[in-house]
């Protein structure tokens, strides 16, 4: 889709591939889209998360390209999982625009 990395998340990928950031620090990751998936299932955290003045200043949030893509179908990372996740992210991105 034709999407850079930040440089901050370059560093990530060409080291662990993962990184655990705090909100305060999404700024210097953050990109034109963020997805995450909420693993505890709170409804909590995410309504703390968006009353966050830092995530509510992401310009992603801005624009409403944020995706909460659901943990149990993130989690696997065998061939045929990637293949739907892709396809999940794509076509939530795509009903997005």
């Amino acid at each position: 889709m034709g999407f850079q990395l930040t440089k901050a998340a370059q560093k990530v990928e060409s080291g662990t591939g993962y990184k655990q950031i705090s909100t305060e620090a999404s700024p210097t990751y953050a990109g034109d889209w963020l997805f995450f998936s909420n693993t505890s299932g709170s409804k909590q955290s995410i309504s703390d998360l968006n009353a966050n003045a830092v995530w509510q200043s992401l310009p992603a949030v801005k624009a409403k390209h944020v995706i909460e893509l659901p943990f149990d179908k993130m989690y696997y990372y065998d061939p045929i999982a990637v293949k739907g996740q892709i396809k999940l992210v794509t076509e939530t991105m795509l009903s997005q625009k």
